[in-house]
């Protein structure tokens, strides 16, 4: 109560009543800008924001500042992605386009698109935060990929062959036909 009554001793008279009544609405403010900064670090636009904040080869130094926001498979792949976009590979489109979100349960999904073939959708983990936890890669540059980024770490040998089978098989059957003819020799 002593502060208070310095406090009083420092304003003018008319504003002395008010004191305590101006500290009130002070303090009432701070929890009220307090509680909204909770509120919407807790929306999963939030974690999108951070996503778009860690979207280059500089910014994803900083990922530990923002660990709330990711599960460990979801720090792993946006880490992987970024890296490969920076390396020239077009695994993590730059200007994309989302879709309507959509939420069932605890899991929240968008989709992406750039534009240019790649299509996409995000995955976040309702948590004490929303979490991004993987993208589902459905095509990129027009062609069908239908694989998890998760799994496209991974297994990146797997993913070549999936990614590439038709050309594969294609390529095996010519070379056992032209083997098996004796044309190839």
């Amino acid at each position: 109560m002593g502060s208070i009554n310095r406090l009083q001793e420092l304003l003018p008279a008319r504003v002395r009543p008010y004191t305590k009544v101006i500290i009130a609405v002070a303090v009432a403010l701070i929890v009220l800008l307090w509680i909204n900064g909770v509120y919407q670090r807790s929306r999963p636009e939030y974690t999108m924001k951070i996503l778009d904040e860690l979207s280059t080869p500089t910014a994803i130094e900083r990922i530990d500042d923002f660990s709330d926001y990711f599960t460990p498979r979801g720090r792993g792949v946006w880490t992987w992605l970024i890296k490969k976009s920076a390396k020239g590979n077009q695994s993590a489109p730059t200007k994309v386009v989302f879709g309507k979100p959509v939420v069932t349960g605890d899991t929240w999904t968008v989709t992406m698109a750039d534009g240019e073939g790649t299509n996409a959708t995000i995955k976040l983990i309702k948590d004490r935060y929303w979490k991004f936890d993987d993208i589902y890669v459905e095509s990129a540059s027009g062609k069908q990929i239908e694989l998890w980024a998760s799994y496209m770490k991974e297994h990146p040998i797997l993913t070549m062959v999936q990614l590439n089978w038709d050309d594969l098989a294609g390529a095996f059957i010519k070379g056992f036909v032209m083997g098996y003819t004796g044309t190839g020799f």
